[in-house]
């Protein structure tokens, strides 16, 4: 199996969806789950092990040292059954090192289900040393898995497989559920159902928009107190270079809705709107957020880079937000359709979610509504 750069992939993607899309914007493939602003349903109830700790800092860029040969992984395999993923696949027993999470905030998929895990390679520590952009050691796999109608539709899997290189592909379920087979060219109808598995490119125009190239498995996303695995226990546990201080949460500013509101749009539309990312422009539309700009709302990127700011190639409204109005805000009004070259996210999802659409729009109607078109910063470009 061959190791694709992470450079190759990002030119790869761009090139795929500029050429397919009518709007001056791509954005994310399908995460999945349910963007309510709340961690997907589910308990792991697995006996999880976490990797050893390490008694020294290891700057993953820096280093690629060799896993012990008694604790060497397995070899990539085009079988699930046969990668690392499961302890007694036949029992569908996940590996004690298969660390389970859950972000706060998810990514809208049609309706379907997901479990998340990371496997960390032993004696390794995430680079933290920038918060809002952690880099994992050399050999980091990250696997989701994906129940759509009741059956197991694909595993995703991100391996980071050498400095600046990374696998991205899926396992593709079979009816039977008895046998997955890795994929990078996507697949239709995936275990029976209407599922479709997206392509190496579709995945890539996801992930490249951060520097991990995971956007679930990040400060803000794990700033809870809740489950297992949160930033605070992922800290103690010495995973990380540079953790914060104890007790720290990097949570969301303001009211339920603005919170609600803010982590939806950061989930579903933070990894290509950033300057990173796939969509035009992204610098002038940054709706990631990070974690020096979240102390009030108005400091957020995304009240920076879209209250007030006007839309430049989309016409179906005049700005991005205009705060007290969600009905004449492009936010609030592009994913509330499908099936035509406005809808956002362009891909990767056919059902528009209602949790996400009311989100957005609590937290628009919620802003005082303030006549001055300066209130943003008008970035220019041509990111809508």
């Amino acid at each position: 199996m061959k190791f694709v750069p992470a450079s190759v992939l990002v030119v790869s993607c761009l090139s795929t969806l500029w050429g397919c899309s009518g709007t001056d914007e791509l954005q994310p493939v399908a995460d999945t789950g349910h963007a309510d602003g709340t961690a997907d349903a589910g308990t792991d109830t697995r006996d999880t092990a976490p990797p050893p700790d390490s008694s020294a800092d290891t700057h993953v860029e820096d280093t690629t040292d060799a896993t012990p040969a008694d604790t060497a992984p397995k070899p990539f395999s085009t079988k699930l059954s046969l990668t690392s993923l499961y302890e007694d696949f036949s029992k569908k027993k996940f590996a004690p090192d298969a660390v389970e999470f859950a972000p706060v905030y998810t990514l809208w998929a049609d309706g379907s289900t997901k479990r998340r895990f990371i496997q960390l390679p032993p004696g390794t520590k995430i680079d933290t040393a920038d918060m809002d952009n952690w880099v994992f050691p050399v050999g980091t796999k990250f696997w989701k898995e994906f129940t759509y109608d009741g059956k197991k539709v694909e595993t995703r899997l991100i391996e980071r497989t050498d400095v600046g290189s990374y696998r991205l592909g899926s396992y593709v379920w079979n009816d039977a559920q008895t046998e997955a087979d890795y994929t990078e060219g996507g697949a239709t109808n995936a275990a029976g159902t209407d599922w479709t598995v997206p392509t190496i490119a579709g995945c890539t125009a996801c992930h490249a928009g951060t520097v991990s190239h995971i956007n679930s498995f990040q400060a803000i996303q794990l700033s809870k107190t809740t489950d297992a695995i949160n930033l605070g226990t992922i800290s103690d546990m010495g995973w990380l270079t540079k953790p914060p201080p104890k007790g720290k949460l990097f949570t969301l500013p303001g009211t339920a809705a603005d919170r609600a509101g803010l982590g939806y749009l950061h989930a579903n539309c933070g990894h290509c709107h950033t300057p990173l990312g796939s969509a035009w422009s992204t610098v002038n539309q940054v709706l990631r957020l990070t974690v020096d700009g979240i102390d009030t709302v108005e400091h957020t990127n995304t009240y920076k880079t879209a209250v007030w700011v006007p839309t430049s190639s989309y016409k179906g409204k005049a700005f991005r937000i205009v705060p007290g109005v969600s009905a004449d805000s492009a936010v609030y009004v592009r994913p509330t359709h499908r099936g035509d070259p406005d809808q956002m996210p362009p891909i990767g999802t056919k059902i528009v979610h209602p949790d996400g659409i009311a989100a957005i729009k609590a937290f628009v109607d919620g802003m005082p509504k303030i006549a001055d078109p300066d209130a943003g910063v008008d970035g220019g470009g041509d990111a809508d």
